[in-house]
């Protein structure tokens, strides 16, 4: 967060050098209202002038903009033009100078600004679920990032000793298969890691962010975790829906993305009882990560489930004589579009 808050602020003084309250000269109405600069319109004039692409071959720019008889204001005509120049230099998606990229576009998705978006958001449901699970609780994570983390007190992990009481990592691809209590690790596939496991061994709580994409069994998968959990155990989901493709060569692919629907049909059709599930983000923060922008180019607000960014969407379980077609639940137009989908559900005691 500090990293985010730093970086928020750099980008926020780099961006407002000119107050637009204040009348320039030189300077037109629309460009102090965007907070630019008259250094800052020459640098931008520069370099338009310099391609071609965009000055019509010899330097006097571009046809006018009509507005289109679908657009609500000609900005969102500028906005599409400009959405447009910026791919053709190469300029978006959103990313650092010297990409390692041959073609020299985005490969590193925000996390050079502040972090990924998704992070934050997962990061927020974390703690929000955090108060309603019991503390000293059996846990068992892909790696120990959020049980020794946001959800310390849950898991009873101590980051000073290095060592976790009561959280166990479930590890694949780099380790040999095994049950290796002296270091709390699990090392065994998803699909079937209970056969490592002691007889009798079930978890409290099981953590499982953003890993169901990255499976090709993602059935075989839930039901093996239902499997490992105590009966009134719970488990912490979270799936993306808006997600750049990602893998790991020799390690993991990325198979799915994640509706709703499609997030709870797997965990209830395994048997578990959804109690809580939420949309993370909304249109436009999945679109501006999708063009590379990181947590730092948004303020604490708009990235806050307050208010009307972040979390906005919160289902309640369907009742059991609600038909699968009905229309219920449905999205506002500026929701559609979202980041992912976490859900807190718990294993039924007669399971």
């Amino acid at each position: 967060r500090a990293q985010m808050e730093k970086g928020h602020s750099a980008s926020v003084r780099a961006g407002s050098s000119s107050d637009s309250s204040v009348s320039h000269p030189g300077l037109g109405q629309l460009e102090q209202w965007l907070g630019l600069n008259a250094e800052q319109v020459q640098d931008i004039l520069v370099e338009l002038k310099s391609d071609s692409a965009t000055s019509g071959g010899t330097g006097g720019g571009l046809p006018p903009v009509a507005m289109s008889f679908n657009s609500q204001s000609l900005l969102q005509d500028v906005y599409l033009r400009m959405h447009k120049l910026l791919y053709q230099k190469r300029l978006l998606p959103v990313g650092i100078k010297e990409s390692t990229l041959a073609d020299g576009v985005n490969d590193v998705w925000g996390h050079e600004r502040g972090g990924p978006v998704v992070r934050v958001l997962v990061e927020r449901f974390l703690q929000k679920v955090s108060t309603m699970i019991p503390e000293d609780s059996l846990c068992l994570e892909w790696g120990r990032h959020y049980s020794a983390g946001i959800l310390n007190d849950i898991c009873n992990c101590g980051l000073q000793a290095g060592y976790c009481e009561k959280s166990w990592s479930l590890q694949y691809g780099d380790c040999a298969e095994g049950f290796y209590p002296d270091r709390k690790e699990i090392c065994a596939d998803v699909t079937n890691f209970s056969r490592v496991l002691p007889p009798g061994t079930e978890f409290e709580v099981i953590i499982c962010t953003q890993v169901f994409e990255h499976l090709k069994d993602p059935n075989t998968a839930i039901r093996e975790i239902v499997k490992s959990l105590i009966p009134g155990g719970t488990l912490i989901f979270t799936v993306p829906f808006m997600e750049q493709h990602h893998q790991v060569r020799g390690q993991f692919g990325d198979y799915t993305r994640w509706t709703i629907a499609g997030a709870r049909n797997l965990l209830e059709t395994a048997g578990l009882e959804i109690q809580l599930l939420e949309t993370g983000g909304n249109s436009m923060l999945a679109t501006a990560a999708q063009m590379g922008f990181g947590a730092a180019d948004f303020s604490l607000e708009e990235l806050s489930e307050d208010t009307s960014f972040g979390y906005t969407h919160t289902l309640e379980p369907a009742s059991a004589n609600e038909p699968d077609h009905a229309p219920t639940n449905d999205l506002p137009a500026s929701e559609a579009q979202y980041m992912g989908v976490y859900i807190l559900a718990t294993k039924p005691d007669t399971l």
